[in-house]
């Protein structure tokens, strides 16, 4: 007698013929797939190590065969399955007409009925297994795209291109720079290149000076400097740097006014854009800075440069997100005017830097303090200016707005500040309050990012970061 293990079937005396009766509640199907799934077991008083081994010899028969029809060639495919019909079939008839099923307990269909039934179960875990595949690789992409939205946060600094491991500076042309320029004047309506000689064509100025338009108005590069250990990934600042007179990047922002290693000695996370506007010349031109919007997309473009220097572009998002401050010196107070009053910054301008550059504008500078809280202005001036600095400070004191006269450890959104100095014009850029007047303003720019700093150093609650104490400078 071979009953199943989990239901006893009695065997049917008079038919004499070794069979089982099918259970009432489950059909016969469900039944045969479950019985022969759990083995048999073997009555009689069998010595032990015999019947462990058959227990083992019925288990590896009852396995081998799912196992092969899972993983053989079958080249019976067609016959098969509908064997495989015909045997459920006949099953579900035996169980209304409660005849005995099977003639043969141990025969072959009934072999090739447990192997198709596990077949079509692992077939459907296979089934699972695939669609719980296709599941992870969605939530992957999902989780990608969610690190690279969330990338630019303090916290995955550590996880994707911490920081560069040297300095970088590069001249790179940008469509949006100040020139070449084709325009009109600001205000007018009279072309910007007002003169000719033959095909060639240039600008004379107010004050009665002509620039060909070819040597003075036909540089479109920018001066672009990230300093060693500089982190996209962490709150940091963007430093636009308008030139004055007389000035080209090389040899008067690169090497004389020493402006990128200014950068790298403040030991801040901060880059450095400096557009050249007329070359090597006493023009104050803005160019395409006159224009609405004009400084908005010269950042914008400026930021996809400075995510190729870095050296990985998806930091594009995170120099574009970045607080500007402009620093005007001398002359380049014309562009700065024009970008605090139609640059399309709005919000992310966070202060403009004067150094001896008041010479005009008063107005817009004037208006720009009245209606924006969240920036700062400072002005620090010599001789040269010092008459023009005295009557702006006495605009903003009748409107109320209060002024300070000194630098505070930390600048503060909405602050006026204005510093009078004995320093020389052309000098004013290495030596105004103090030398190197660059680096110590950015050691001051505590809440631009709203950061709580990591150690403040006059300028921590506006990059939220501490000062690197850079002992040699790689510029």
């Amino acid at each position: 007698m071979y009953p199943f293990s989990r239901h006893s079937l009695p065997l049917d005396s008079k038919a004499n013929r070794g069979s089982y009766q099918l259970n009432d509640a489950m059909s016969s199907e469900r039944r045969l797939s479950d019985a022969h799934m759990q083995g048999y077991e073997i009555e009689g008083r069998t010595p032990g190590l015999l019947k462990r081994l058959a227990l083992i010899f019925v288990c590896l028969g009852v396995l081998a065969t799912p196992l092969y029809w899972a993983f053989a060639p079958n080249a019976n495919d067609g016959r098969d399955h509908a064997r495989f019909q015909d045997i459920t079939n006949e099953a579900r008839a035996l169980k209304a007409d409660r005849l005995p099923w099977p003639p043969n307990p141990n025969g072959p269909d009934r072999l090739a009925l447990i192997g198709k039934l596990k077949q079509k179960s692992t077939a459907r875990k296979s089934d699972r297994l695939t669609r719980l595949v296709e599941y992870g690789r969605k939530e992957a992409r999902q989780l990608t795209a969610l690190i690279k939205k969330l990338s630019p946060l303090p916290y995955l600094s550590k996880i994707i291109k911490p920081s560069i491991k040297a300095a970088k500076t590069r001249l790179v042309a940008l469509k949006s720079s100040p020139f070449p320029y084709k325009g009109m004047m600001a205000a007018t309506t009279k072309p910007f290149l007002n003169i000719k000689n033959g095909e060639r064509q240039g600008h004379k100025t107010a004050f009665g000076r002509s620039y060909w338009a070819d040597e003075t108005y036909n540089d479109p590069r920018t001066l672009l400097h990230i300093p060693k250990r500089f982190n996209a990934r962490a709150p940091g600042v963007m430093v636009v740097f308008f030139h004055g007179h007389g000035a080209t990047l090389e040899r008067d922002i690169l090497k004389r006014q020493r402006v990128p290693e200014q950068i790298s000695k403040s030991g801040m996370n901060a880059v450095l854009v400096a557009p050249q506007f007329a070359v090597d010349a006493k023009d104050s031109s803005a160019g395409k800075f006159w224009k609405p919007g004009a400084l908005r997309r010269f950042v914008n473009e400026a930021s996809v440069k400075l995510a190729k220097l870095h050296g990985d572009p998806t930091t594009a998002g995170a120099f574009k997100s970045m607080p500007v401050v402009i620093v005007a010196y001398s002359g380049g107070y014309v562009p700065a005017a024009y970008s605090v009053t139609h640059g399309g910054l709005k919000s992310r301008l966070a202060g403009v830097v004067l150094l001896d550059g008041l010479y005009g504008h008063l107005d817009k500078f004037a208006a720009w303090i009245r209606n924006t809280k969240s920036a700062f202005f400072l002005s620090a001036y010599a001789r040269s200016t010092k008459r023009r600095n005295l009557k702006l400070k006495k605009l903003l004191a009748q409107e109320n707005i209060q002024i300070a006269t000194k630098l505070e450890p930390e600048m503060r959104p909405g602050s006026v500040t204005f510093i009078s100095t004995q320093a020389k014009h052309r000098d004013f850029v290495t030596e105004a309050w103090t030398a190197n007047p660059i680096s110590d303003l950015l050691t001051r720019l505590g809440r631009i990012t709203g950061q709580s700093p990591l150690r403040v150093s006059r300028l921590g609650r506006i990059t939220g970061q501490s000062p690197l104490r850079v002992s040699s400078l790689d510029y």
